[in-house]
């Protein structure tokens, strides 16, 4: 059974634990590749950590497969140990990396499709009609009132502009007959003044 999943290309390094934690034992790794033959360059001693009884040995697959690592105490003899190794396109890690980068962009599309949805929940509005029920009729009718006004208006300037003539100290506005106020008003003070008699 394979002890993990590996990546092709990327160092492996591979520990054995001596019976009863012996230091100063001569321990070999013997390193078979995916095609199960033995990868005498890769095999070989493995180092001990300091004086622990711990060794270590590391090994680099070059293609995917099972790679079986079987190590062995030469000094006491004995049992091997049996190591394997499923070697992949891609590791543990890697895939968990892949996987974030995933959710990262997944994350980031709910957050623009809860935006998008929010926009259109806005713009669904346009065409509705936000205004208190009436207000664009009231609102009309005062416009209309006002252009109204504003032409009544234009009229009543436009007569008095034909009936003005000047504005001279003696006055200058006239009836239809073309009299001038004074004229008019001497006509008003005849008629009303008493006949005299002679």
């Amino acid at each position: 059974m394979a002890a993990g999943t590996y990546k092709s290309g990327v160092e492996i390094i591979v520990t054995y634990q001596a019976v009863n934690v012996a230091t100063g034992k001569t321990i070999t790794m013997s390193v078979y590749d995916e095609a199960h033959a033995l990868d005498a360059g890769q095999s070989g001693a493995m180092a001990e950590i300091g004086a622990t009884g711990r060794y270590w040995k590391a090994f680099t697959p070059d293609a995917e497969g099972e790679w079986i690592i079987v190590i062995t105490n030469t000094t006491d003899g004995g049992g091997e140990v049996v190591k394997a190794y499923a070697v992949a396109g891609h590791d543990v890690d890697e895939i968990g990396d892949d996987v974030a980068a995933i959710k990262a962009v997944t994350d980031v599309e709910s957050g623009v499709k809860a935006v998008a949805d929010a926009i259109q929940a806005k713009t669904d509005l346009i065409g509705a009609s936000v205004a208190p029920a009436g207000e664009y009729d009231t609102e009309m009718a005062y416009v209309t009132e006002a252009v109204a006004t504003e032409a009544k208006q234009d009229i009543i300037d436009t007569n008095v502009d034909t009936i003005v003539s000047d504005t001279g100290a003696t006055g200058g506005i006239r009836g239809a007959d073309s009299d001038s106020l004074k004229t008019l008003s001497d006509q008003i003070d005849a008629i009303s003044a008493p006949a005299m008699v002679g």
